[in-house]
């Protein structure tokens, strides 16, 4: 039986990775790509830029140059497209995702080296999570290890078929997996939308402990301390000014150093409340689509 089980994991990494590329370049560098038609490759990316180009090595070890087609700053997703085909590159077939307890096997293409490929199971799945901006789902962990390299990595199971894709949540902890149909339709969503760029608010800021009459009044001990105001930017326009500790967004606590707070208004026009010196005021605020 285990004879049989290891030669059929084999087939099913064998068919997987002939669908999978190794992406090298900038803020693509390291990562696993995959197919999703002869040229069409999805990946994750921490920076990029339309029309930039990265080498892609494929099926073969055939090596095609990439140029970016889509990228979403938010969620890293980037869509790119390669100069020539692969030949016999088929379609996923895309499952949902299996019960807890399932099989899993992620493959990946981390380095030049070639494909790497992990047996697990299933160990959690989720409804609905934060991923960037978007609220995605279901979502799930297996108990592979987040080895370097794996994100971007498919996630198959024991019929081969596509049923998430690795990546890693808002907290930037890897290993968990996006469903294959959820990022699917994310893709789509993406080719169809075009790039997007970060909202931004134009503060700079830091985490900071407060003093204990500060404490009383945020009713808590640290916050977020505006350091910088960017001229021209939303948060001027508001009234922040240098000096203002940052405690709510529409009711919500803001992270101690303000990292969820992009993500908390996506766009959306936000009352946030703040100390400025000894009061506490509210200033309305409308982030904007960043500035390359």
């Amino acid at each position: 039986m285990l004879k049989e089980l290891s030669e059929e994991c084999a087939n099913l990494a064998a068919n997987a990775a002939h669908r999978l590329v190794h992406i090298g370049g900038n803020g693509i560098a390291g990562r696993t790509g995959i197919l999703r038609g002869p040229r069409q490759v999805v990946s994750l990316a921490r920076s990029a830029r339309d029309g930039e180009e990265v080498e892609v090595i494929g099926p073969g070890e055939e090596r095609r140059i990439a140029k970016v087609k889509a990228f979403n700053s938010s969620t890293g997703l980037v869509v790119l497209e390669a100069d020539r085909a692969w030949e016999g590159i088929g379609e996923w077939t895309i499952a949902p995702q299996p019960p807890i307890g399932a099989l899993t096997l992620t493959v990946a293409y981390p380095s030049p080296d070639g494909p790497e490929t992990a047996l697990s199971s299933l160990r959690f799945s989720g409804n609905r999570t934060r991923w960037g901006d978007r609220d995605v789902g279901p979502f799930f962990q297996t108990t592979a290890s987040a080895f370097p390299g794996f994100a971007g990595a498919a996630v198959i199971d024991v019929s081969g078929a596509l049923v998430g894709v690795v990546t890693e949540n808002e907290d930037g902890n890897e290993g968990w997996a996006i469903g294959a149909v959820a990022w699917d339709s994310l893709v789509e969503d993406l080719l169809r939308d075009g790039s997007l760029r970060p909202y931004r608010l134009g503060l700079g800021l830091m985490p900071v402990a407060l003093a204990p009459a500060q404490a009383r009044q945020a009713g808590r001990g640290e916050a977020a301390l505006v350091i910088s105001v960017r001229t021209g930017s939303p948060a001027e326009s508001a009234g922040f000014v240098p000096g203002d500790i940052l405690l709510e967004a529409d009711g919500h606590p803001i992270d101690c150093d303000g990292i969820n707070l992009a993500s908390m208004l996506s766009g959306k026009s936000a009352t946030i409340a703040c100390l400025s010196g000894e009061r506490r005021v509210d200033r309305v605020a409308q982030p904007s689509r960043a500035e390359d």
